[in-house]
């Protein structure tokens, strides 16, 4: 069990850099981002794990455009761990028209890109680690 809460540790702090990893944001959430139009996609992954007991761990992640508030653009991205039966991390973003602007080019940029998907990736990470106003986990 310890082993499983230390995985889950890592996870949690490897999901809270990457759970907008630039390969999840289809063509309509980066359109309906742009616009900042309510907006959900779901998908699932797979995480491998150093614990013999649980080898893998199913994460189902939901990234949602909710919509403005305040003039900024507010988003929320969730992680739920089946194994776990709860969600394991929660980032809500509100992104200025300003950020929206710097984030889109590269959104669209990284799907096509290795170097301008991590560049996205550092972008993301820099606004979840640095940007309590932007990003709070």
């Amino acid at each position: 069990m310890k082993k499983f809460l230390l995985t889950i540790t890592v996870l949690v702090g490897t999901i809270g850099i990457s759970i907008a990893a630039a390969d999840t944001y289809s063509e309509a959430y980066i359109e309906k981002f742009g616009s900042c139009t309510p907006y959900s996609e779901n998908y699932e992954t797979e995480i491998p794990t150093q614990d013999q007991n649980t080898p893998v761990l199913h994460i189902n992640s939901i990234e949602e455009i909710i919509g403005f508030k305040d003039g900024k653009c507010i988003t929320k991205s969730t992680a739920h761990c089946k194994e776990m039966n709860q969600d394991i991390i929660i980032v809500n973003c509100s992104f200025t028209k300003e950020q929206q602007n710097m984030l889109l080019p590269q959104m669209k940029a990284a799907k096509t890109s290795p170097q301008a998907k991590q560049k996205l990736q550092e972008t993301i990470t820099n606004l979840v680690k640095n940007n309590p106003d932007t990003c709070q986990v």
